[in-house]
């Protein structure tokens, strides 16, 4: 059976999911507290305070009933040790200091894989849906654009989409007081018990609107239609269904 490792982050392990489907099922490796020792290792930038002693036990407990719902992963574990047969830390050696192009292809060019930016992605993730809002909103405070006309754009869709009335925020309550501030709008704020039901309820929606999180990759691996803040490559994919701001 073939073994894949990664350290991380959430978001990263995301869509490295493609190779695993790709090169064949098996069994995954999350390492704990492992991220900075790949970013060094990799050359991969800064080491950002809050990548310290991540993965965390949390953040395992939260995306492993994902994992284990994939039917390409064959076994998920947590462990500092194992032997694996693909490092899917590599990623980040094909970055270096910065992104060149969006997540998918990175992982293509690291584990050569073909890679056609012209050919939509097939959805890597398989999930029951679950109906909670037509709408599924999410903003964090990191990955904002610089473009002057985002909050602007911002304020726009959710006023034509009628968001208050049909959408719901997922994120930290934090993000989701930030967002209605911010927008000056009241959103309901659903809470999600890990991150199988965060992608069920964007999986029951008809549309995901956010920056770049790590929900917006839940959205791509669904095939959802997405409408993005953009601020980089690395979350630029052609395809029908995915809009940029």
């Amino acid at each position: 059976m073939t073994a894949y490792s990664h350290s991380g982050n959430l978001g990263d392990i995301i869509w490295s999911l493609p190779v695993i489907k790709h090169l064949g099922a098996g069994e995954l490796n999350l390492i704990p507290g492992n991220i900075p020792n790949a970013i060094r290792k990799y050359n991969n930038g800064p080491v950002f305070p809050e990548y310290e002693n991540r993965l965390s036990q949390k953040d395992f407990s939260m995306i492993a009933p994902l994992l284990e719902a994939q039917p390409y992963i064959t076994d998920l574990t947590f462990e500092k040790e194992k032997a694996f047969d693909y490092d899917l830390d590599l990623f980040r050696g094909t970055v270096g200091q910065a992104f060149k192009t969006n997540f998918l292809e990175t992982f293509a060019q690291t584990f050569n894989i073909p890679y056609d930016a012209s050919v939509p992605h097939e959805p890597w993730l398989t999930v029951t849906p679950k109906q909670v809002a037509k709408f599924v909103v999410a903003r964090t405070p990191r990955y904002h654009s610089g473009n002057t006309a985002a909050v602007p754009t911002w304020i726009k869709l959710l006023r034509e989409n009628n968001v208050a009335n049909n959408g719901v925020f997922i994120g930290l309550p934090d993000e989701h007081k930030n967002f209605q501030d911010l927008f000056n709008i009241e959103i309901p704020h659903y809470k999600v018990e890990n991150f199988l039901e965060m992608a069920e309820v964007i999986a029951g929606a008809d549309a995901f609107f956010s920056n770049a999180t790590f929900s917006y990759g839940l959205a791509q691996g669904l095939g959802k239609k997405t409408v993005l803040e953009l601020r980089s490559a690395e979350s630029y994919i052609i395809k029908e269904g995915c809009y940029y701001f």
